[in-house]
């Protein structure tokens, strides 16, 4: 799955894709990364998530009490079993 810069991910499905392909991108072309670490990617996507234009006017377009069981959901599913 490519995304061009303007696209958009409108599902789990088609975020999981993208997961799998940046991966797989990686493992071919890690080399090439501008942040080749974990460290370093997590710490450039913090970054990239706080500068994101538009992001925080679409999470408030979600009612609060949606919010609140996607952060439950994703904190439930996070924790170690």
């Amino acid at each position: 799955m490519e995304l061009a810069p303007d696209d958009e991910i409108r599902s789990r499905e088609e975020l999981a894709a993208f997961v799998r392909n940046l991966r797989q991108h990686f493992l071919r072309d890690g080399d090439e990364w501008e942040n080749p670490t974990l460290d370093r990617f997590l710490d450039a996507l913090a970054a990239w998530i706080t500068d994101a234009p538009g992001w925080s006017e679409r999470w408030q377009g979600v009612a609060t009490s949606r919010r609140l069981d996607l952060l439950r959901s994703r904190t439930r599913r996070s924790r170690p079993v």
